[in-house]
């Protein structure tokens, strides 16, 4: 299996830039790295830093059919797999 984490990233990034509900979606699903997100003062995560973190994770979620964005997902395994 071709590991296609950077172009779900990507797409991921892609989508967000006309839908903020993807922060949301992420926020409710990862929320130990959201949790990062608010708190974490030594190291400043940005909104991108925080989609591409939750996407990678993402990613390996999908597998499993568990990812967020599964229809990307499979079309990225479809296109590419």
């Amino acid at each position: 299996m071709t590991d296609l984490t950077g172009h779900y990233v990507d797409a991921v990034l892609a989508r967000y830039q006309s839908d903020l509900s993807v922060f949301r979606q992420y926020a409710a699903v990862y929320t130990e790295v959201f949790e990062e997100y608010l708190t974490d003062e030594t190291v400043r995560m940005t909104d991108v830093n925080f989609i591409t973190r939750c996407a990678e994770q993402d990613y390996r979620d999908g597998a499993s059919g568990a990812a967020v964005f599964q229809g990307i997902y499979d079309e990225l395994e479809a296109a590419h797999g």
